[in-house]
């Protein structure tokens, strides 16, 4: 029996920008469901778990965002790459924490029927978008 087809990902620019949506609004459910259990964020502080990571949204206070240059990657049926730069306002219990500008990486997967993003890493970079 071959393999079942992997999802469609036609708009791998939405589906992160949903990502970002959800963490702006700071939807931990929606985040839980969008990543996958094993997922980690790779940034500055270091390494996080989905557990961690999601414990800590809360504490966000997200001011604004913006994003651009988007690169995405079909890796093979069962992976994808975005890439894109990302200026980040936000503080962390009233300070701001870490770089506000970075490029961020996203790697998707598809997890029962839809794709799920597996990792973020955040760069800091100087200049602006």
């Amino acid at each position: 029996m071959p393999p079942a087809a992997a999802p469609q990902f036609d708009t791998p620019v939405a589906k992160s920008q949903e990502l970002w949506r959800i963490v702006h609004k700071k939807d931990v459910s929606a985040i839980k469901r969008l990543a996958t259990e094993d997922f980690f964020n790779v940034d500055w502080t270091g390494l996080t778990s989905k557990a961690e990571l999601t414990a800590a949204i809360p504490d966000y206070d997200n001011v604004a965002f913006k994003r651009g240059h988007f690169k995405f990657a079909r890796i093979d049926r069962s992976s994808a790459v975005m890439l894109h730069r990302v200026v980040f306002h936000a503080t962390d219990l009233g300070k701001r924490p870490g770089p506000s500008d970075f490029n961020a990486t996203n790697v998707w997967t598809p997890c029962d029927g839809e794709w799920r993003v597996a990792l973020d890493t955040e760069t800091a970079v100087t200049g602006t978008l």
